[in-house]
């Protein structure tokens, strides 16, 4: 029996991006214009911004602030 292996339907985000690429660049290139040192700088932020947030969830004594921190890593994405 020969097994295939199912891929993402066409034009889809998947499909462009690949399910194992953290970054969509067709997107960020999209938002920045294209301009290389932009889309850098947009990607730096993003990692200062995260790593500020992931420990706002290590330290969140409360779920509420909890809650706050992840809403705030899902908007900063």
């Amino acid at each position: 029996m020969e097994t295939e292996a199912i891929g993402w339907p066409e034009g889809t985000a998947h499909e462009r991006t690949g399910p194992s690429r953290p970054v969509d660049l067709v997107h960020l290139s999209r938002y920045t214009l294209g301009v290389r040192n932009l889309e850098r700088e947009v990607v730096e932020l993003f990692c200062t911004q995260s790593a500020i947030y992931l420990e706002r969830l290590r330290e969140a004594p409360s779920d509420r602030q909890w809650k706050d921190a992840a809403h705030s890593l899902k908007g900063s994405a």
